[in-house]
Parts: structure tokens; C-alpha cells; sequence
């Protein structure tokens, strides 16, 4: 089943999106990258498009499962941020 989640990769890289797992890979559907914020000892956070999606047919990604340290559910407050933000 596809549901909203955060994957965070090997690299450190946190993603969120439409996650559809399988045995060897995540598929990732309008995956965008959380960036972190520290302003003036505040820490927030933003959300971009994590691939230049304007040039792929499918704004989606296939990652192999030894590049996922792991799979989170996300708030309900923050699925509704993402959808927002994901067109």
C-alpha cells in the first residue's frame, strides 16, 4: 500500500513521500528532501523537490534497500504540509 513516509537514506538525506515498498527497493512518488533550519537557536525545517522532476517522465524514484537506514510514519499534521507542497 502507498502511504506518506520519511525514508532516511545512508547518506543522512531524510525524504518524504508516497512509499510503496518491496523486497529490494522503496519507491518514492513526489519525493521531496527535508532540510533542517537553525535561525537564531530556533530550529524548523523546509521541504524541497528532491529531483529535478520538471525533466522526468515520473516524478518518482526506486531506492535500494541497503541505501535506507529506515522507514518512518510521518504526523498527520505534517502530511498535510506535504500535500500542499507537493504539486
Amino acid at each position: 500500500m502507498e502511504t506518506i513516509k520519511v525514508v532516511r537514506l545512508k547518506s543522512g538525506e531524510d525524504i518524504v513521500g508516497y512509499v510503496t515498498e518491496t523486497e529490494d527497493t522503496i519507491n518514492i512518488g513526489y519525493p521531496m528532501v527535508i532540510r533542517l533550519i537553525t535561525q537564531q537557536g530556533i530550529q524548523s525545517f523546509t521541504i524541497q523537490s528532491w529531483l529535478p522532476h520538471q525533466i522526468f517522465k515520473h516524478n518518482e524514484a526506486d531506492i535500494w534497500i541497503n541505501d535506507v537506514l529506515f522507514v518512518n510514519d510521518v504526523a498527520d499534521e505534517f502530511v498535510v504540509y506535504y500535500r500542499s507542497e507537493e504539486h
